[in-house]
């Protein structure tokens, strides 16, 4: 049994120069895509933060002694809202803080472990909501203020770089390639 091979140089000179090349083309035009797919749900969970004053509105809640009730579970309740606009324990003083968004009454619901609780209604009007407007002029993006499209864009634009460097040094290479000269017209 013989084993035929053909020679690289049967296919052309320049066969292998132009499969790297077609090659490098196709990763550096498909891997920015699969980077941007990938990265897609990673955005999606990306963290900002805004710092500011306001004037939130405050009740405290305390025992018949006069000790806050701590860290007892609250809920605060918009007009007409069957649902929450804020949850949480009441911080060390007794305290609920909030902002409401909208006029009307506005109800706070504070229950201890042991069973005790209290409900608070607040009736709060247009003029008091104009009063608690945020100041949101300190502004900051979680990651130095950088937009996430700007890190994506230069993301992109460093594989594209990448690739074409890649691209470059493989071209220039399969130019110096042995198999460039047919060893028949060598011989002369």
């Amino acid at each position: 049994m013989t084993l035929r091979t053909t020679p690289i140089s049967r296919y052309g000179s320049g066969s292998l120069a132009r499969w790297s090349t077609a090659i490098v083309s196709l990763v550096s035009a498909a891997a920015p895509l699969a980077i941007l797919l990938a990265a897609a749900p990673a955005l999606g969970h990306g963290v900002v933060h805004h710092t500011g004053q306001a004037s939130a509105f405050t009740v405290t809640f305390t025992y018949a002694d006069g000790s806050p009730i701590a860290f007892a579970d609250y809920q605060v309740h918009g007009p007409q809202d069957p649902r929450p606009a804020a949850v949480g324990l009441t911080d060390r003083a007794g305290r609920v803080a909030f902002l409401p968004d909208r006029p009307g009454p506005w109800t706070v619901r504070v229950t201890t472990a042991d069973g005790h609780g209290k409900t608070v209604e607040l009736a709060i009007t247009e003029d008091q909501l104009d009063g608690a407007a945020a100041d949101h002029a300190g502004d900051d993006v979680a990651g130095g203020g950088t937009a996430r499209w700007l890190r994506a864009l230069l993301g992109v634009g460093l594989i594209l770089l990448v690739a074409l460097i890649l691209s470059t040094v493989l071209r220039r290479a399969g130019r110096r390639a042995p198999g460039d000269q047919d060893a028949t017209h060598g011989d002369g």
